[in-house]
């Protein structure tokens, strides 16, 4: 059977626990709404367990002769290239993208060459569109169709070195968790992107994006704009507003993700693919009900813990004017006790002053309820204060609807 009858999808993965099933959770999401034939591709290093490699089998399978997937160990298939990146790039296996963000790069190498055409996809995305809309689009003159950082962001991208050093024109870095790529086009070029590559982020140890910066700095100018449906940031859809489900590919970057708070149409999108792979059975739900028991307890021990802290002192609390009227309504304070607005309503903080008002009521416990809690504390223990002695957060106090600490979040997902 000719490839080009297929939709090739390829990922990349690096399993440093639990990882596995987020991979899962962006395949269930593309099959379940593709009626094309999907030919799925897993680059992976001997990271993959057997029983994970098992799954992903098991999860293509249910969609019958429409679906199939192939495994590439890098090790044995690319054993040079890797061997070269890892020796030639400085604390690649330790980066807070792990090594899968370069395996990317190797696709053209490893994959069969009957494959005129690939999309790339991260592993924290989920396809809540036909993926072949995609497959049918344009790639520019150097092979590549992208999502510009711009776009994906809804205009506020994150502070990238390629930009400020004007070696990338501003509106034209994109994000590389979503890829259209010509390959035929990249395999002319692709020993040149990785020695180049190699030599950016010598010269340009600024460069944390590993892959990105490499694609960006070769392949910027050239590439076919995607729009913003093909690769919509979670984090921005929010940010703005979005609250309604749409056909978009979307990618839970930044820490998108908290299973936790289940009134977000964004967590229940997410979950509901999730239960469509075999990483969601007995064994998870055992794990996660253990989780859970155990965060509560310790939620108990903080909250005992703030009320003695809180016996006998005079309580001084500090938020924003929005978070006033839960605070009231959870805390009855008494005579010499106050509330102070120290936030104003785009989120600043004046930190000298409210220090100033500590250090005003000295003998007294201060609770904080805004987010920008954890960035105040080193400038509280300079002042002398000492945390969750002199001071605490008392976000522990409210419900996480009133803007309190949810049961758990992002990290307690990924450990399950």
């Amino acid at each position: 059977m000719m490839q080009d009858d297929w939709i090739h999808v390829c990922y990349a993965m690096h399993d440093g626990g639990g990882f596995a099933k987020y991979v899962g959770t962006s395949m269930a999401s593309l099959l379940a709404n593709t009626k094309a034939r999907v030919a799925l591709h897993l680059l992976h290093d001997a990271t993959l367990t057997e029983e994970d490699r098992a799954k992903f089998s098991a999860l293509v399978s249910c969609y019958g002769a429409r679906a199939r997937i192939a495994f590439y160990l890098l090790e044995q298939l690319a054993a040079e290239r890797i061997a070269y990146l890892t020796r030639e790039i400085a604390g690649m296996a330790e980066s807070r993208f792990g090594p899968a963000a370069l395996y990317r790069l190797l696709a053209a190498d490893v994959l069969p060459k009957d494959i005129s055409r690939i999309i790339y996809l991260d592993a924290d995305t989920v396809v809540n569109l036909d993926i072949a809309a995609l497959y049918a689009e344009r790639t520019g003159e150097n092979g590549f169709a992208v999502c510009r950082e711009d776009v994906v962001t809804r205009g506020l991208p994150a502070s990238q070195y390629l930009r400020t050093a004007g070696l990338v024109a501003g509106g034209k870095y994109f994000n590389s968790g979503v890829l259209l790529i010509d390959l035929a086009a990249y395999r002319h070029c692709v020993h040149d992107v990785l020695a180049g590559g190699v030599q950016l982020l010598r010269k340009c140890p600024e460069c944390f994006c590993y892959d990105q910066d490499i694609l960006n700095f070769f392949f910027a100018e050239g590439a076919a704009d995607l729009p913003l449906r093909y690769n919509d940031f979670v984090v921005s859809a929010r940010r703005v507003g979005e609250r309604e489900i749409k056909p978009h590919i979307y990618h839970y970057a930044g820490k998108a993700l908290d299973v936790m708070a289940t009134e977000d149409a964004y967590n229940r999108l997410f979950v509901h693919c999730f239960a469509q792979t075999p990483w969601y059975d007995a064994a998870f739900l055992m794990r996660l009900t253990e989780h859970l028991r155990i965060a509560y307890e310790s939620r108990k021990k903080t909250l005992a813990r703030m009320t003695d802290l809180a016996a006998g002192r005079m309580r001084q609390l500090y938020g924003s004017a929005a978070m006033e009227p839960a605070v009231r309504d959870a805390f009855a304070l008494r005579a010499g006790e106050s509330y102070r607005i120290v936030v104003d309503a785009a989120g600043g903080l004046a930190v000298g002053r409210l220090i100033a008002a500590m250090k005003e009521k000295r003998d007294g416990l201060h609770i904080f309820f805004f987010d920008g809690y954890d960035a105040l504390v080193p400038y509280l223990v300079r002042s002398g204060f000492e945390k969750e002695k002199d001071f605490f957060d008392g976000r522990i106090f409210l419900p996480a609807e009133s803007g309190g600490w949810q049961l758990s979040g992002t990290d307690f997902f990924d450990v399950l």
